[in-house]
């Protein structure tokens, strides 16, 4: 009753109360610096943000209002009813208000000038008593622990020294919390993206922690230190000290495309035990990106709409609805990403951001698939997708004596009339507007890393398909280059015999003059494999109670390489069909791919690019699909030189 009161008098002896408006922006455009936009009868000069459709949640009496140019204008009847006899809702409706149309936020607050309201009033003293000798000093208010100041008046003073002193007193109370509230309720404007706060063992959302704020007197600073822990990203890294948050350079761009490849899950490094190339964010972008990306302005975490929104700011625009989810928001960015495409300069561009960061994350899936096509395979540059010649070492002529007249005599290949073809493989994967409103960057990464899965796995099984199928008996005893039977199960003693006919081969009438250094074996041999290549002494097998060991010819000398594909028959091709040639006791002996007198087989990558392209498909980004990324590669895989490559049935 005092603060109403006070409400009631204090504008009518001159105090400039002004209004503080909370309202949510439903609808709006951004006027930026240099533009004028005419509302209402006047003219505003930009920057600002034209608010065309709001919903106004409070308005507030407050002593420094929000605009410094409003002002308020209080009509008002007091009920002159004593504090302690006053209900919270007479109380209520002594403010002009209805006690049941309050919403939760404001029954706090009020709930909390009611009780303040209580806590100072005092029973009316008797005439008898004596006044209190008002002093400067009552009015400290920096020692919290000194008991509330009594304040002494005589019975039917009006306007007496003591009661201007407790309005006074009302008046800073109300102000200094009107002002903590709208504080409180600024900060939660600012942190609206906040979901969850945890505060101790407990977890609140932003309006029971705003209500628990305002219950217990918190102040906008505490507030808001929790929003701030809430809002920040957890990330491990080192502290950032200098860096441009300019998010217009090449830094910037490449900072967000770590930061959010780190979110996915990459790793900093990891290398292929298989082929030994590593892949990582290490790989990817300089320490000086990656320090970068650790700062706040740079991470985006898992959300689209987060990249959106950046998209519609560094068009210079302002998206002030509050629903990123809406085709409103989808449609300005759009918009804004179109303007940007339009314009060429070198700025944020977040469908290139998403295609470079889809294919990094492709690219790290891709360089992750263990894979033994770069071991037995040579290369061959290709330049187009015409069919181009394949050469063996068979020659018309020898390197002879040179004559007494010194006439050397013309050789000349010959062409054994193989070709290797380049292909193009691919795939294409769409960003739909259901992605977008889910809000699930997360999974876009998913489906570009099972790109870089499935492109890798392509190649692999192109090489090893072509391997089984044996085309034109590429293996066969006519070759020279395939031993069968019972004694060709993989063993010491097998492995011998494989040496000898590999070495005994042949070309042009003389040796191929070569050695074998790779095993390929499917995954029922690779133990054995194992044994021999990395094993001194092996255990003989026999009926004798006595183990007897032996020394291993073999050791270091035949690396071994295992594939699913030669043995396991679950493994299909990419129509979903069984692999011929299988069989879990065949292995293969062969030399290099790199050796100068060629290889068993070739492959063959337009321009000698061996990873997948990854880029935005020619669609357009308000297309009803979504916006689409395709990832693609060409190449050719052929047999080549019999005598690089012996097969053994082992059986």
């Amino acid at each position: 009753m005092a603060i109403a009161q006070g409400f009631v008098h204090d504008p009518k002896a001159g105090f400039p109360f002004q209004v503080s408006i909370g309202a949510d922006i439903l609808q709006g455009k951004h006027i930026p610096d240099g533009d004028s936009v005419r509302v209402n009868g006047r003219t505003w000069e930009g920057p600002l943000i034209l608010a065309n459709r709001i919903r106004i949640r409070e308005l507030s009496i407050t002593v420094l209002g929000a605009d410094n140019d409003s002002s308020a204008t209080i009509a008002a009847k007091a009920k002159l009813l004593e504090d302690q006899q006053m209900s919270f809702n007479a109380f209520v409706k002594s403010l002009g208000l209805d006690p049941t149309k309050l919403t939760a936020e404001q029954r706090t607050a009020l709930k909390a000038q009611y009780k303040l309201a209580k806590a100072k009033a005092r029973p009316k003293l008797a005439a008898s008593r004596k006044p209190h000798k008002h002093t400067k000093a009552n009015d400290r208010e920096d020692e919290p622990r000194r008991k509330p100041r009594k304040v002494h008046a005589t019975v039917g003073a009006g306007t007496g020294e003591g009661e201007d002193d407790l309005r006074r007193q009302r008046r800073r109370n109300f102000a200094n919390e009107s002002l903590r509230v709208d504080n409180i309720n600024a900060a939660a404007t600012r942190f609206a993206s906040v979901e969850k706060i945890k505060v101790g063992s407990k977890e609140y959302t932003m309006s029971t922690l705003k209500a628990k704020a305002i219950r217990d007197g918190w102040s906008a600073d505490q507030f808001e230190l929790h929003l701030l822990r809430a809002d920040y990203p957890q990330q491990d890294g080192p502290a950032i000290h200098s860096i441009s948050r300019d998010l217009t350079g090449e830094q910037a761009n490449l900072a967000m495309q770590a930061s959010i490849l780190r979110y996915s899950g990459v790793p900093n490094r990891e290398a292929n035990r298989r082929s030994g190339r590593d892949f990582g964010l290490e790989v990817m972008f300089k320490p000086e990106v990656l320090e970068a990306s650790h700062q706040r302005q740079y991470q985006v975490g898992g959300s689209i709409q987060a990249l959106l929104d950046l998209q519609i700011r560094a068009a210079g625009g302002y998206y002030a609805g509050s629903d990123r989810s809406s085709s409103e928001f989808v449609g300005q960015a759009i918009e804004a990403y179109s303007k940007i495409k339009a314009s060429g300069f070198s700025t944020l561009n977040i469908v290139n951001i998403l295609e470079n960061v889809m294919h990094k994350s492709s690219l790290a899936a891709f360089e992750a698939v263990e894979a033994v096509w770069r071991f037995l395979c040579g290369r061959k540059p290709l330049n187009d997708f015409k069919p181009h010649a394949l050469y063996r070492l068979d020659f018309a002529g020898h390197f002879k004596k040179v004559a007494t007249d010194g006439e050397l005599k013309h050789i000349s290949m010959v062409d054994t009339k193989k070709t290797i073809q380049a292909e193009t493989y691919g795939a294409m994967l769409t960003i739909d507007r259901k992605t977008i409103k889910n809000d699930d960057l997360g999974l876009i990464l998913d489906q570009a890393r099972g790109l870089g899965t499935l492109g890798a796995q392509r190649i692999e099984e192109s090489v090893l398909v072509l391997l089984l199928s044996n085309p034109g008996s590429f293996f066969s005893s006519g070759n020279s280059n395939l031993i069968t039977g019972g004694g060709t199960a993989l063993s010491v003693t097998s492995l011998s015999q494989a040496k000898k006919v590999f070495r005994d081969q042949v070309v042009n009438g003389k040796p191929v003059s070569v050695s074998p250094v790779l095993l390929l074996t499917g995954t029922t041999l690779e133990e054995t494999a194992l044994r021999l290549w990395a094993e001194e002494k092996l255990a003989a097998t026999g009926d004798t109670d006595a183990l007897v060991f032996f020394n291993n010819p073999h050791k270091g000398m035949y690396r071994p390489f295992v594939s699913p594909y030669l043995d396991n028959t679950s493994v299909t091709d990419q129509d979903g069909a069984a692999i011929s040639g299988q069989s879990a006791t065949q292995w293969f002996l062969g030399a290099s791919p790199s050796a100068p007198q060629g290889s068993a087989l070739v492959i063959g990558f337009m321009d000698g690019r061996e990873t997948p392209f990854f880029d935005e498909a020619e669609t357009q980004f308000n297309i009803p699909g979504g916006l689409q990324f395709r990832s693609y590669l060409d190449w050719g895989v052929a047999m080549h030189i019999h005598q690089m490559m012996l097969q053994s049935a082992g059986a």
